[in-house]
């Protein structure tokens, strides 16, 4: 996914808000005060971003039963799991993400823990 691509999704964020905010081995890198939590064909996306350098990518099934919590490992399909750290743009080698789903899916809050492909650990929450 490009920077634009991503640029893209967020212009439907315009109405977001709570905050995400991400560590890359335990040093914080996005301080975002909103992130995209949007329905997209089967999948749920979520992209945290600081309108700059940083952002976080991934998504979860729709299929989902329940609010949650649920933990949902990296997988194939949907919105590429990634993490852009100073205008520098590196996939998700391994992980996870929990979401629990508020208000009729129209909220989500969570945390993330993913290995990138690089060996770096990102961590982060979301609410």
């Amino acid at each position: 996914m490009t920077d634009a691509n991503v640029r893209s999704l967020l212009k439907e964020a315009k109405n977001s808000s709570g905050s995400f905010s991400a560590e890359v081995d335990q040093v914080p890198f996005l301080r975002g005060k909103k992130f995209l939590f949007l329905k997209v064909g089967e999948d749920y996306f979520i992209v945290g971003d600081d309108s700059g350098e940083h952002w976080v990518t991934f998504s979860v099934p729709a299929s989902l039963e329940e609010d949650g919590p649920h933990t949902v490992k990296k997988y194939a399909g949907g919105l590429a799991w990634q993490v852009m750290i100073k205008k520098e743009v590196e996939d998700v080698l391994s992980g996870s993400a929990t979401v629990t789903f508020e208000n009729d899916r129209t909220r989500v809050k969570g945390e993330i823990d993913f290995v990138l492909v690089s060996g770096k650990k990102v961590t982060g929450k979301f609410d």
